[in-house]
């Protein structure tokens, strides 16, 4: 919705412009006075409220006109809650805290409480995420201009996943409070979703699982060479082949060597460059056994890390949930930084706005206004805002 409100997307005037406020809880500390305008609304200090900081949210929401605006479709305002969500997932994201315009949420995530499942409390398990207070630095500040900068620039498409990812990550980091199996597949899923679209990987017939590989290249024996090709053709276009190998290679192509170096000096058994590519291997694999049958991280991982980055499991290297969180944000923070950015996009959004589904119409309110003659049948949709 941050685009949407911004009026990015528009090919029409602006109908409406509407200064909207909320409150994001947050364990973000900014003095009363401070104040941080970035391309997606400004957030400001003030007082503290029990265990979590209040910050104020302020948005500038542009509607754009329409050729009639007593028609279909007018609208003064979504209102403040969509933009607030997409911006505390931003907040939380740029600069590993954690924010939410849900106060009771800020509580159980920042409480002692240990996790039914997890028996821990999240602050033991990932560093500085879930502290107390995080003081808010100028350097974070500006990161945050920054990134928000970037952000907003991307176009439509890529914006879109780019928020599925962040919002995918955040939702992990969430998880840590009760289930560390469930974190550690979202943490995975937030680089996956990236891969999945833009590693712009075109898959070969040896990218295929060995195993089924075998089987139908017995069965095409005999064929001839054209019919076979055709038909590895047809069956890497319906299969996903290879998710694992995409995976590890675009997390590889998108760290930057400061990540081995300077962003590592205050870690502990910070993650090689040579032991990556087996550390998600291992993730992957994790991943899938959880989304499969529900398997549990193995033991090393499902417990109070110190905030180690990595573990060794049977010989081998695994990345711990405090090193997968700091592995995905340097990996998803890269990947928006490398693209490029538009000031403007026509774009039609209508959809995508907040509050809004389509339902198909009883025919008693279209039927009589289709000519049977001149064109297909075609069933009527119609638009609906939820208040």
């Amino acid at each position: 919705m941050l685009q949407i409100g911004s009026g990015k997307l528009f090919t029409r005037d602006v109908e409406y412009h509407n200064k909207l406020k909320g409150v994001i809880y947050s364990n973000l500390h900014l003095m009363a006075e401070d104040r941080i305008e970035t391309d997606t609304g400004s957030i400001e200090g003030t007082s503290t409220f029990h265990n979590s900081n209040v910050l104020i949210f302020t948005y500038t929401e542009l509607i754009e006109a329409l050729p009639d605006s007593d028609g279909p479709g007018f609208m003064a305002s979504h209102g403040i809650a969509s933009f607030i969500s997409d911006f505390s997932a931003i907040l939380s994201f740029a600069l590993n805290c954690i924010a939410s315009p849900s106060y009771s949420l800020i509580e159980r995530l920042l409480s002692d409480e240990m996790g039914t499942s997890t028996h821990t409390v999240p602050n033991k398990v990932v560093n500085q995420t879930f502290d107390k207070v995080i003081y808010c630095q100028e350097s974070h500040k500006q990161h945050l201009i920054n990134f928000t900068q970037q952000l907003h620039g991307l176009n439509r498409k890529t914006f879109l996943t780019v928020m599925n990812a962040i919002r995918t990550y955040v939702t992990g980091i969430h998880r840590i409070a009760d289930n560390f199996e469930l974190a550690y597949t979202l943490l995975v899923a937030s680089i996956e979703s990236l891969a999945q679209e833009f590693d712009g990987h075109q898959a070969t017939w040896n990218d295929y699982e060995e195993r089924k590989r075998r089987i139908i290249d017995e069965a095409l024996t005999g064929a001839e060479e054209e019919l076979a090709e055709r038909v590895r053709n047809a069956i890497l276009g319906i299969e996903h082949v290879s998710l694992g190998k995409r995976f590890q290679a675009f997390a590889i192509n998108h760290i930057k060597p400061s990540f081995f170096r300077e962003e590592s000096d205050a870690v502990t058994h910070p993650i090689t460059r040579f032991d990556l590519p087996t550390a998600l291997s291992n993730a992957y694999l994790a991943r899938s056994k959880y989304i499969h049958t529900s398997q549990k991280l193995p033991k090393p991982l499902d417990r109070d890390s110190g905030y180690s980055d990595t573990c060794r499991i049977d010989n081998k290297t695994w990345l711990t949930i405090q090193g997968l969180a700091r592995l995905a944000r340097h990996i998803i923070t890269e990947f928006i930084m490398r693209q490029q950015t538009i000031t403007s996009e026509p774009y039609n959004y209508n959809l995508e706005r907040s509050n809004i589904m389509t339902v198909s119409l009883a025919p008693q309110y279209w039927i009589q206004i289709v000519d049977f003659s001149s064109e297909p049948y075609r069933v009527y949709r119609r638009l609906f805002y939820l208040s």
